[in-house]
Protein backbone atom coordinates (compact mmCIF):
# COMPACT_ATOMS: atom_id res chain seq x y z
CA UNK A 1 0.00 0.00 0.00
CA UNK A 2 1.25 3.75 -1.12
CA UNK A 3 1.22 6.15 1.43
CA UNK A 4 -0.38 9.64 -0.97
CA UNK A 5 0.92 13.27 -0.42
CA UNK A 6 -0.24 16.13 -1.92
CA UNK A 7 2.70 16.32 -4.58
CA UNK A 8 4.56 12.92 -3.88
CA UNK A 9 3.27 9.22 -4.15
CA UNK A 10 5.61 7.14 -1.14
CA UNK A 11 5.52 2.70 -1.80
CA UNK A 12 7.90 1.15 0.47
CA UNK A 13 10.04 -1.27 -0.62
CA UNK A 14 13.23 -3.39 -0.03
CA UNK A 15 16.76 -3.04 -1.36
CA UNK A 16 17.81 -5.34 -3.85
CA UNK A 17 21.22 -3.89 -4.62
CA UNK A 18 22.85 -0.28 -4.60
CA UNK A 19 25.14 0.31 -6.64
CA UNK A 20 26.67 3.90 -8.32
CA UNK A 21 23.91 6.74 -7.68
CA UNK A 22 20.99 3.86 -8.45
CA UNK A 23 19.60 1.14 -6.03
CA UNK A 24 17.84 -1.75 -7.22
CA UNK A 25 14.31 -1.62 -5.05
CA UNK A 26 11.51 -4.70 -5.42
CA UNK A 27 8.16 -3.22 -4.68
CA UNK A 28 4.65 -5.09 -4.19
CA UNK A 29 2.52 -3.62 -6.73
CA UNK A 30 -1.11 -4.60 -6.03
CA UNK A 31 -4.28 -4.21 -7.92
CA UNK A 32 -6.97 -1.62 -6.16
CA UNK A 33 -8.61 -5.41 -5.50
CA UNK A 34 -5.64 -6.85 -3.65
CA UNK A 35 -7.38 -5.44 -0.04
CA UNK A 36 -10.92 -7.45 -1.07
CA UNK A 37 -11.84 -9.90 1.18
CA UNK A 38 -12.98 -11.71 -1.72
CA UNK A 39 -9.40 -11.67 -3.56
CA UNK A 40 -8.62 -15.71 -2.69
CA UNK A 41 -11.34 -16.28 -4.65
CA UNK A 42 -11.20 -14.07 -7.15
CA UNK A 43 -8.95 -14.56 -10.50
CA UNK A 44 -8.73 -10.42 -11.00
CA UNK A 45 -7.19 -10.03 -7.69
CA UNK A 46 -3.41 -9.33 -8.50
CA UNK A 47 -0.20 -8.55 -6.41
CA UNK A 48 3.64 -8.44 -7.84
CA UNK A 49 6.65 -7.97 -7.18
CA UNK A 50 8.51 -5.54 -8.97
CA UNK A 51 11.98 -4.16 -9.49
CA UNK A 52 12.28 -0.99 -9.71
CA UNK A 53 15.77 1.53 -10.35
CA UNK A 54 15.61 4.76 -7.57
CA UNK A 55 17.86 7.68 -7.73
CA UNK A 56 19.96 7.98 -4.23
CA UNK A 57 22.07 10.49 -2.82
CA UNK A 58 25.37 9.82 -2.97
CA UNK A 59 25.80 10.28 0.45
CA UNK A 60 23.17 7.24 1.58
CA UNK A 61 24.54 4.19 1.92
CA UNK A 62 21.93 1.28 1.77
CA UNK A 63 21.92 -2.77 2.12
CA UNK A 64 20.81 -5.49 0.47
CA UNK A 65 17.46 -6.02 2.62
CA UNK A 66 17.36 -2.74 3.97
CA UNK A 67 13.69 -0.97 3.95
CA UNK A 68 12.98 1.92 2.17
CA UNK A 69 10.99 4.24 0.73
CA UNK A 70 10.55 4.87 -3.19
CA UNK A 71 8.98 8.58 -3.72
CA UNK A 72 7.52 9.60 -7.20
CA UNK A 73 6.33 12.80 -7.85
CA UNK A 74 2.63 12.79 -8.40
CA UNK A 75 2.53 14.63 -11.56
CA UNK A 76 4.94 12.93 -13.58
CA UNK A 77 3.03 9.70 -12.89
CA UNK A 78 -0.05 11.13 -14.47
CA UNK A 79 2.48 12.53 -17.76
CA UNK A 80 3.58 8.77 -17.62
CA UNK A 81 0.88 7.13 -18.35
CA UNK A 82 -0.39 10.36 -20.89
CA UNK A 83 2.65 9.68 -22.91
CA UNK A 84 2.19 5.82 -22.11
CA UNK A 85 -1.32 4.95 -22.99
CA UNK A 86 -3.56 8.17 -23.94
CA UNK A 87 -1.58 9.53 -26.52
CA UNK A 88 -1.34 5.69 -28.42
CA UNK A 89 -5.14 5.53 -27.84
CA UNK A 90 -6.05 8.80 -29.55
CA UNK A 91 -3.65 7.71 -32.51
CA UNK A 92 -5.29 4.52 -33.10
CA UNK A 93 -9.14 5.87 -32.43
CA UNK A 94 -8.32 9.37 -34.60
CA UNK A 95 -6.87 7.25 -37.41
CA UNK A 96 -8.91 4.78 -37.36
CA UNK A 97 -12.07 7.18 -38.20
CA UNK A 98 -10.27 9.16 -40.31
CA UNK A 99 -9.19 6.18 -42.39
CA UNK A 100 -13.21 4.34 -42.53
CA UNK A 101 -14.57 7.70 -43.71
CA UNK A 102 -11.55 8.62 -46.05
CA UNK A 103 -11.15 4.49 -47.63
CA UNK A 104 -14.74 2.86 -46.31
CA UNK A 105 -12.46 -0.17 -45.33
CA UNK A 106 -13.18 -0.77 -41.65
CA UNK A 107 -9.56 -3.79 -42.35
CA UNK A 108 -7.24 -1.99 -43.41
CA UNK A 109 -8.36 1.32 -41.93
CA UNK A 110 -8.11 -1.04 -37.98
CA UNK A 111 -4.06 -2.13 -39.74
CA UNK A 112 -3.32 1.09 -40.61
CA UNK A 113 -4.42 2.68 -37.22
CA UNK A 114 -2.40 0.02 -35.37
CA UNK A 115 0.56 -0.20 -37.62
CA UNK A 116 0.91 4.28 -36.75
CA UNK A 117 1.55 2.79 -33.54
CA UNK A 118 5.25 1.57 -34.42
CA UNK A 119 6.63 5.18 -35.54
CA UNK A 120 5.06 5.89 -32.01
CA UNK A 121 6.78 3.98 -29.78
CA UNK A 122 9.60 4.04 -31.96
CA UNK A 123 9.86 7.44 -31.10
CA UNK A 124 9.59 7.23 -27.40
CA UNK A 125 12.12 4.42 -27.32
CA UNK A 126 14.73 6.52 -29.12
CA UNK A 127 14.07 9.28 -26.31
CA UNK A 128 14.07 7.11 -23.37
CA UNK A 129 17.44 8.63 -22.16
CA UNK A 130 15.58 12.31 -21.72
CA UNK A 131 12.85 10.27 -20.06
CA UNK A 132 14.65 8.76 -17.59
CA UNK A 133 16.26 12.64 -16.78
CA UNK A 134 12.57 13.26 -16.40
CA UNK A 135 10.71 10.26 -15.03
CA UNK A 136 12.64 8.47 -12.30
CA UNK A 137 12.05 7.78 -8.70
CA UNK A 138 14.18 8.01 -5.80
CA UNK A 139 14.80 6.26 -2.61
CA UNK A 140 14.96 7.52 1.12
CA UNK A 141 15.53 5.42 4.09
CA UNK A 142 12.18 4.58 6.27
Amino acid sequence: MSKEGKDIIIHPGIVQSAEGDSVQVMILAQSACSHCDMKSLCAAADMKEKIIEARKNPADWFEQGEKVNVVMQRGLGSKAVLIGYFLPFLIVVGALVILIEYTGNEALSGLIALALLLPYYVIIYKMSDRFKKKFYFSVEKQ
